[in-house]
């Protein structure tokens, strides 16, 4: 239950970061929209790995 809950609050966390930090570089989704495929994967890997750090704090 809370390793859910962290889950989901490190995934919103770091998919409003990448927006934002996304937006502060210019970027955009545009018109073909392989920009966000690939910063959602991005953010998807992210989420990825602060989830297996976090896991590894909880297991000691």
């Amino acid at each position: 239950m809370i390793t859910t809950m962290l889950w989901v609050a490190t995934t919103q966390w770091t998919t409003t970061l990448g927006t934002r930090l996304w937006e502060g570089l210019g970027g955009s989704d545009g018109d073909n929209g392989h920009d966000s495929e690939v910063w959602a994967g991005f953010r998807f890997e992210i989420g990825r790995y602060v989830f297996r750090v976090c896991m590894r704090v909880f297991e000691r």
